[in-house]
């Protein structure tokens, strides 16, 4: 005769027990189990099932762990692919073919993902309160705690703290949050503090091409200190100087943005060592130059269809549609082997205009390398349109231009009006724009960036 006993244990909110006891010629057989790691189990955990039962005497387990699978070992491990409610059954069976089983459930939880942004992104002194938020997610439940670390010496339990730093230096600002179920998650993040300043570096050459850049370093607006430093022919304004009147000004990391048209041209050394030899210890760091940046590419541009309207000074000229020009932009260019980075990034310029579909047809030319000025307008297959590729006026870019168009800006068979760089718009906001996000394009740096 067999007894069989059912019983039912519902054990917490997470889990219910149901085993099957069996009794047959005085041989008890009990069927239990346990698991580990206990409810509620995070979806990334590997579980270890291990058969409990109390019959020495048993011969065959089946598991049956609720998501489809199965497994006849008798200590199975198993990982479920999602989270959920499962419930787990082991049937067994011994010797004398008494069949007898447990059910469990088992939580599983897919645990939170710690995560937080700060801002302002980039600090720029010390008196600034950072305002941080909390991007944590948790898809299967809710985040109902929060613990963050400033690593200043302050912390807080509050959501979306906010915190003022008292001194520079880079902190790691660490944020730990706690599910509904009790799993956690910790996120990281450098936070650097410093009284920021801006170095606005160029070349330098006698008369106007100075002064266009001082007219235009003066419109520059920053929430910090900003000085202009000339590589040379501006003795009263050095690269050294500048950056001794921004430690003065308690600036403890410089920001030197280069007005350069090329950032890998003969003058990249020369900026680099310049930058070296400054008598201070205040930390420095050196952003990209123009390049083909998407704002410089938007000035050559609108400088092209500038060129194109009427020049009333010019009897012979008239306006002209740039969808029938040919846009010439006409740069320095390096000889030997720097020539090919300057190619490199005229090729680049010269595709982004292109694909604007603004002009009939795009096209540049050289001071030092390739064909030349001239021979690049005879080939033009629209109006030509020629705007200049410095980033401001002197009679080096100047008086060679001219004296290659001449006669065909006299005949009306060419248009050029002069406009560089320094009188477009775009190029104050590139400096402003290049500040902002300099941890992003730093190219030299005179300590280890963190």
């Amino acid at each position: 005769m067999v007894v069989i006993v059912l019983l039912m244990i519902i054990a917490n909110m997470y889990h219910f027990e149901r085993e099957t006891v069996v009794q047959e010629e005085n041989v008890l057989l009990v069927v239990d189990f346990f698991y580990s790691p206990e409810n509620p189990v995070n979806i990334d955990k590997i579980i270890q099932f291990t058969d409990n039962s109390t019959n020495v005497c048993i011969v065959y387990w089946t598991w049956d762990f609720g998501d489809g699978t199965t497994s006849n070992e008798q200590n199975p491990i198993h990982q479920y692919s999602s989270s959920g409610n499962y419930t787990v059954n082991l049937t067994v069976v011994n010797d004398n073919s008494a069949i007898s089983y447990c059910e469990k459930w088992i939580m599983i939880n897919t645990p939170p993902v710690a995560n937080f942004s700060y801002s302002p992104k980039n600090p720029v002194n010390i008196d600034e309160i950072i305002q941080f938020t909390d991007n944590s997610t948790d898809l299967d439940g809710s985040i109902v705690n929060w613990m963050w670390n400033f690593s200043d010496g302050t912390t807080s339990t509050e959501q979306n703290p906010r915190n003022r730093f008292i001194s520079t230096g880079t902190y790691n600002v660490n944020l730990t949050v706690v599910d509904n179920n009790g799993a956690v998650s910790h996120y990281e993040k450098k936070v650097g503090i410093y009284n920021l300043g801006v170095l606005v570096l160029a070349h330098g050459f006698p008369g106007r091409w100075n002064q266009q850049v001082r007219e235009l370093v003066n419109k520059i607006s920053l929430p910090v200190p900003v000085e202009l430093g000339f590589l040379e022919f501006a003795p009263s304004q050095t690269i050294n100087g500048a950056i001794k009147k921004l430690d003065k000004q308690g600036v403890d990391r410089v920001i030197a943005i280069p007005l350069f048209i090329c950032g890998n041209s003969t003058h990249t050394p020369e900026l680099f060592e310049a930058l070296e030899d400054v008598e201070s210890e205040v930390e420095t760091l050196c952003t990209t130059s123009f390049d083909d940046h998407l704002l410089v590419v938007e000035a050559l541009i609108d400088h092209g269809i500038l060129s194109c309207k009427d020049n009333p000074r010019n009897l012979f000229d008239e306006e002209i549609d740039p969808s029938d020009a040919t846009l010439i932009f006409y740069g320095h260019g390096d000889p030997g082997k720097y020539g090919e980075n300057w190619i490199s990034l005229a090729e680049s310029i010269k595709n982004q205009i292109e694909n604007r579909g603004v002009f009939k047809e795009v096209d540049y030319s050289f001071m030092h390398i390739g064909t030349g000025l001239k021979e690049t307008v005879n080939r033009a297959n629209g109006h030509p349109v020629v705007v200049p590729w410095f980033v401001s006026s002197s009679i080096f870019s100047e008086k060679p231009i001219r004296k290659e168009l001449i006669w065909y800006l006299i005949t009306g068979k060419c248009e050029y009006d002069g406009q560089h760089l320094v009188d477009h718009p775009n190029i104050v906001k590139w400096v402003e724009t290049q500040f902002y996000n300099y941890p992003n394009i730093i190219e030299w740096s005179n300590y280890q960036v963190t």
